[in-house]
């Protein structure tokens, strides 16, 4: 990866990144847990962008595009619930950082469609969700409150797709 700050205001890091691992977990609906899968391979790019032009205002934005597959599954190879599509972001205004005083921020989420099972025939929705927050901060003291899914979006955080079985059915 690299990071730079060549802008005063500006903090911009990307990072590409190959990550093999020789077991993935992967989630058994019927059993409720996770189990060891077969080996994966996940290769992807993050670029996040962190803007503070003053003591009072900050603008930050954060992609990250990945793509996993399983290693040595033929066809049926995506790793299940593996996004594939990533956005944060957000505007923060007044008391920034360990700062005193009122502040308030407005934050954006993205997940874009993902694989549910194996061989990519089911994915999951993309969702977009945005929170927002007012508080004041005072000495090793803060308070508070928080506004989450404020445009009451019916999104979904993570998503499964699995056949449920009985106990003794094939």
């Amino acid at each position: 990866g690299i990071r730079t700050e060549a802008i005063r205001t500006v903090t911009s890091t990307l990072a590409l990144f190959w990550l093999e691992s020789d077991s993935e977990l992967v989630y058994i609906g019927d059993a409720g847990a996770n189990e060891a899968g077969p080996g994966s391979l996940r290769i992807g790019v993050e670029w996040a962008n962190y803007w503070r032009p003053t003591k009072w205002f900050s603008l930050d934005a954060e992609v990250a595009l990945t793509q996993g597959r399983f290693v040595d599954a033929g066809n049926d190879d995506y790793i299940p619930a593996s996004v594939p599509v990533m956005f944060a972001g957000g505007i923060n205004l007044g008391a920034l950082g360990d700062a005193e005083g009122f502040f308030t921020n407005v934050r954006a989420r993205a997940f874009g469609k993902r694989p549910l099972v194996e061989d990519n025939s089911v994915k999951g929705e993309s969702s977009f969700l945005v929170n927002a927050g007012i508080g004041y901060r005072k000495g090793k003291w803060e308070t508070a409150i928080d506004c989450l899914n404020l445009f009451d979006r019916d999104e979904n955080d993570i998503e499964y797709f699995y056949t449920s079985r009985l106990p003794g059915e094939d």
